[in-house]
């Protein structure tokens, strides 16, 4: 059997070979065709941390992550396909890793970092070509990174029922961290709880969410970083009972020619607490001695050393006692 040799007739061969390229070609793009499809992908804040390490702060933080970057790639229908499928195979994102000491220059200055497009790894990225990124560029706001302690203070509105009163006032904690821009934290006032106690009558337990305003009362709570974001408060409330200061007598006589016209005192009444305070309907007084007196005199008692165990004088009222006898010459 004869062999036809390959050369035979090998222009006829070859123009052959280059048509069925261009018709594999001609099919392969009417059934998967290069095309570009526009992405619009959330801007992510790689290595942010890296800001705090070096003491800096992301002013404008808020305003990048809600960015949007447009990114157009071209490739065939069948390969985008991918990107649609997940969105984590294709990423934008601004990288602070190289971000230093040296950039306290920009504090308080723009300045502008690039916008970075990555595949994932699950893709072949030769397949894909970036054609468009918008914007290219994203201005970036720096400030120093500080922490402060703060101490909180309050304000209690109104008084509680009759006789009752505060007795403790506890807020847990006392004092908290602050941490944020410099430029912001300059600017707070002091922190200030406000809570009622109208018309109590029994221990009030509560917490109360920490508010942070600057001076010109903006709430810049959200712009900050709190070591507490709520405190605890503990009001104990206890009865108290008012009681009657009896007026003192009098051990012996005035001097011949004197007179006693009168005894002055005050408090006449006091506010008393304690276990035992409903044994005690009243307070009496030591005698004063005036045998042979001619002249005034005025005496002072410490209302607490007259009272008996499980008595005190409440907190507020005024614990000391004036007496004066006033003592004057007859006609």
């Amino acid at each position: 059997m004869n062999k036809i040799p390959f050369t035979k007739n090998i222009l006829l061969k070859l123009a052959s070979f280059a048509i069925a390229i261009i018709l594999w070609i001609i099919a392969v793009n009417v059934n998967d065709p290069t095309v570009t499809k526009t992405y619009s992908l959330p801007l992510e804040l790689a290595n942010i941390k890296n800001l705090q390490a070096n003491d800096f702060i992301l002013l404008n933080e808020k305003k990048i992550s809600e960015s949007r970057i447009d990114v157009q790639v071209q490739a065939t229908r069948n390969d985008l396909k991918f990107i649609k499928q997940n969105s984590d195979n294709l990423k934008a994102s601004i990288n602070f890793k190289d971000i230093d000491s040296s950039y306290q220059k920009y504090i308080g200055e723009n300045f502008s970092m690039p916008v970075n497009i990555a595949f994932s790894n699950y893709l072949n990225s030769s397949r894909y070509q970036i054609t468009n990124v918008y914007p290219s560029k994203v201005d970036v706001l720096l400030d120093k990174f500080v922490t402060i302690n703060q101490q909180i203070y309050y304000e209690n509105d109104g008084s509680p029922a009759k006789n009752y009163y505060i007795k403790e006032i506890n807020i847990e904690p006392e004092i908290i961290q602050i941490s944020g821009a410099k430029s912001i934290i300059e600017t707070i006032k002091p922190i200030s709880l406000n809570f009622s106690t109208s018309g109590a009558s029994k221990n009030i337990s509560t917490k109360s969410p920490i508010k942070i305003y600057d001076k010109n009362d903006n709430d810049v709570t959200d712009s900050l970083t709190l070591s507490n974001n709520e405190v605890k408060v503990s009001i104990e409330i206890d009865s108290y009972k008012t009681v009657t200061v009896e007026k003192p007598e009098t051990i012996g006589k005035v001097a011949n020619g004197y007179t006693l016209k009168s005894i002055d005192y005050e408090p006449k009444e006091i506010e008393i607490i304690g276990d035992k305070k409903n044994n005690l309907e009243s307070i009496k007084l030591p005698p004063i001695n005036i045998d042979q007196a001619s002249l005034s005199k005025t005496i002072t008692y410490n209302l607490n050393d007259l009272l008996q165990d499980g008595i005190q004088i409440k907190k507020g009222s005024n614990d000391k006692i004036l007496i004066t006898l006033n003592i004057e010459k007859t006609n």
